[in-house]
């Protein structure tokens, strides 16, 4: 072998040797750029993961508050609904008392609610067509009852001069709905 021909075979081994560490520099740096995007992606996989799996502890959470709220929100109409009906049947049964009953209730009332000086009472025309017949002697002195009946379904009406005092079962249920109806769900539910 030449002179030439040997310098060219040592070129030749040293580009192919070059060419080696290239290779191998360039499969490490992939290697290597390869582990770190593995790495990177499993890092992206469990945050997204980590992510969901809060999201969905929060969907559940506020399905479970919204589903408590919707139960209370039930139990609360059906107790409304059930001391609705007590109190409109204790009406109901004041109402349909019989008659003395009925009007010796009417009389504590009337009782209660006297005024000082002249008044009239005025009950609805069914009560006053069934009113007992001894029934205006018992009346608080200063008090006359009127033969008009007042415009009301039950109860009476108590006027003094420009002063109306309502006493109409349905005035007096309502008056006292809030506390009629504590006292029921107490009873119901206590």
């Amino acid at each position: 072998m030449s002179g030439l021909e040997k310098i060219i075979a040592r070129l030749q081994e040293e580009c192919l040797a070059q060419c080696d560490e290239i290779r191998l520099s360039a499969a490490e740096k992939a290697a290597g750029i390869l582990a770190r995007a593995e790495a990177d992606g499993n890092e992206t996989v469990k945050k997204y993961e980590a992510d969901a799996k809060k999201k969905t502890e929060q969907i559940l959470s506020r399905a479970r508050s919204a589903a408590a709220m919707e139960s209370r929100t039930d139990l609360l109409r059906e107790k409304t609904a059930l001391t609705d009906g007590v109190l409109a049947e204790a009406k109901r049964t004041v109402k349909e008392a019989p008659a003395q009953e009925y009007f010796s209730m009417l009389s504590a009332l009337i009782e209660k609610n006297v005024q000082p000086g002249p008044g009239v009472l005025f009950f609805g025309r069914d009560d006053l067509a069934r009113l007992p017949q001894d029934f205006a002697s018992g009346l608080p002195a200063g008090v006359t009852l009127s033969d008009i009946p007042a415009d009301i379904p039950d109860g009476f009406l108590l006027k003094y001069g420009d002063v109306e005092i309502n006493c109409a079962l349905d005035a007096l249920f309502n008056s006292a709905r809030d506390e009629l109806k504590r006292r029921a769900a107490e009873t119901l539910f206590a």
